[in-house]
């Protein structure tokens, strides 16, 4: 066999591990030994009220940062207000950017989501939590630590599992 015949295949191999190796690091779950405490925060939610994340220490959290231009967030908003009834104890906090009261009232509205939303005005609170894009969702424990981070869009399943993660153990 001579050289040329078995470099292709081998470096082919190479390449295809090392895309799925990038792929794992760019998509895998943030634990809490990478992440930590989760970031305090107070804002204005859409009706002028101001809530911190300390108020909700204590009770597992869910922030969900989405935008009203943003399609995977029209999916997934309306299953994180239906996670309300099914975990009183989770509270979901939902947190638009850059974008105005009457825009994200509006949205909402639209999607049948009576749920009152957060205003980062000034993507402050993003650039804390390294959001980049949208949805994002950052599941926090009662203690106030990050648990995991969903990139994307969540459905019932992913949010059941989640709140069961951050109800044992903490």
């Amino acid at each position: 066999m001579s050289r040329r015949s078995w470099f292709r295949p081998i470096a082919l191999l190479l390449l295809l591990v090392g895309a799925v190796g990038a792929g794992y690091l760019l998509f895998r779950p943030i634990t809490p030994a990478a992440v930590g405490v989760a970031p305090e925060f107070r804002l204005s939610t859409t009706d002028g009220r101001h809530i911190a994340l300390s108020d909700y220490r204590g009770r597992p959290v869910l922030l969900n940062f989405f935008a009203s231009w943003c399609t995977t967030c029209r999916e997934e908003l309306p299953a994180i207000a239906r996670a309300r009834s099914t975990h009183p104890k989770l509270i979901a906090l939902l947190i638009d950017e850059h974008e105005t009261p009457v825009q994200v009232r509006a949205f909402l509205r639209g999607l049948h989501v009576s749920q009152t939303a957060l205003l980062d005005a000034n993507g402050s609170v993003a650039a804390r939590y390294a959001i980049s894009a949208q949805p994002v969702t950052v599941w926090i424990t009662p203690s106030g630590y990050v648990r995991a981070v969903s990139r994307g869009p969540i459905d019932q399943w992913t949010i059941d599992a989640r709140y069961s993660e951050l109800t044992s153990n903490t």
